[in-house]
């Protein structure tokens, strides 16, 4: 999570551009940031709360699935949890280079064309693919 603090920057233009009131969006930021800091502080306390001083000696994920035994119902949820919150992430960090990539190659963005629509749908399309490939590829 400290490397996607640094995606506020690279994310915030996309944002903006994205609102219907881009004046709102120092509020809007501020009730966001609220909000995350809030289920982070509620998620950490519950879980300092439940391992106590176990996690200092073994991480959380260890503790809820180990390594080289079979999930129980709380390994799946750990596991499907960290799955579902990789996704949101991924787009976060997608949406700004979409955005380049389009003004790169003189896409409409403002445009509801069908097709300028589908030139949007390549485009951001290929950058999954190429991250597919990064992904597979890349140990």
């Amino acid at each position: 999570n400290a490397i996607l603090s640094y995606q506020m920057a690279s994310a915030t233009p996309t944002l903006i551009r994205e609102m219907i009131t881009p004046s709102a969006f120092p509020k809007t930021a501020s009730a966001g940031l609220l909000i995350v800091f809030v289920i982070y502080v509620g998620v950490g306390a519950c879980g300092y709360y439940g391992y106590g001083r176990n996690l200092i000696e073994v991480p959380i994920m260890n503790s809820i699935a180990p390594a080289g035994q079979p999930l129980d119902a709380w390994g799946y949820v750990a596991v499907i949890a960290m799955l579902l919150l990789a996704f949101p992430h991924y787009l976060v960090i997608l949406m700004p280079i979409a955005a380049s990539l389009e003004y790169a190659v003189n896409i409409d963005v403002d445009s509801t064309a069908k097709r300028d629509l589908i030139k949007r749908i390549v485009a951001r399309t290929v950058l999954v693919a190429i991250t597919l490939v990064i992904a597979i590829v890349v140990p």
